[in-house]
């Protein structure tokens, strides 16, 4: 089990799920987020801190006039028993579900799982540019991505080796990190890729998204103005005038139909 926290990191804000050992909290075992951005300044933003469970945390901003959802996750380990794994994946995908389609959702975790290097039938869900060999945890990460309309971004830009690998220790280098978004929200994720030679915790490495935000803003209400000032009829000089105007226009007024009718009076009301 783990536990959440937020730490502030020079002018950046941190937010993590980190990992219980023999009851206490291990700096060294989770996984976090590092928010930074102009529009981004710290607790003013934050809606909401919510602890799903030991291994989800998902922190509510409002970035511009957006509302992100940042979903921080930490998934079993490749020695944990597959029941453990398919609960997780299990409550995953009803956090996800639970959040509205008008906020935005940013995904990212240590998914101990491999993707493999190609999407193979999994195109759309998976971008064609990851790592190494899938395996079976992979094989249901994506199954769950595809089911929700997610994309693993982290897998969509085309990047040299180093900048893909997020866990590197005696030469067994691999990819367990990943960062998703739904599939409509795709263009606005810029880039994606790991800082090569800045572990941030042991032989894990720091991955990056870059992602631009439209603000939405709704249109100005048109404010309806009528033409016709019938409150200057209140005055007797102003109402004299009307009257004799309207008179003399409706002198030429055509007879013949009601369409005629219809537009001689309306050339003397205007």
């Amino acid at each position: 089990m783990g536990r959440s926290r937020i730490w502030r990191l020079g002018g950046d804000w941190i937010f993590a799920v980190c990992k219980k050992l023999n009851g206490r909290v291990a700096s060294h075992a989770g996984w976090g987020m590092q928010v930074q951005g102009t529009s981004f300044t710290g607790f003013d933003n934050v809606i909401e801190v919510r602890r799903v469970s030991g291994r989800l945390l998902i922190l509510r901003v409002t970035i511009g006039k957006s509302v992100m959802n940042l979903v921080s996750a930490y998934a079993p380990q490749v020695n944990r028993d597959m029941e453990e794994k398919e609960a997780f994946l299990a409550l995953l995908g009803k956090t996800l579900s639970g959040i509205s389609g008008n906020e935005k959702v940013m995904v990212g975790g240590d998914f101990n799982c491999h993707v493999g290097a190609g999407a193979g039938s999994f195109e759309g869900v998976h971008g064609g540019h990851g790592f190494g060999e899938r395996n079976v945890e992979g094989e249901m990460f994506l199954e769950l991505a595809y089911a929700l309309g997610f994309v693993v971004v982290s897998t969509c830009f085309q990047q040299q080796d180093s900048k893909k690998v997020t866990y590197d220790s005696g030469g067994d280098r691999t990819v367990v990190d990943y960062m998703l978004v739904r599939k409509c929200e795709r263009p606005s994720v810029k880039d994606v890729k790991v800082i090569p030679g800045e572990p941030c915790v042991l032989q894990h490495r720091l991955m990056v998204a870059v992602v631009e935000l439209q603000a939405h803003v709704k249109p100005k209400r048109q404010v309806f103005s009528s033409r016709c000032r019938v409150w200057k009829l209140k005055d007797a000089g102003s109402r004299s005038r009307f009257r004799e105007l309207v008179e003399a226009r409706a002198v030429g007024r055509c007879e013949g139909s009601v369409e005629g009718v219809f537009n001689g009076l309306k050339s003397c009301l205007f």
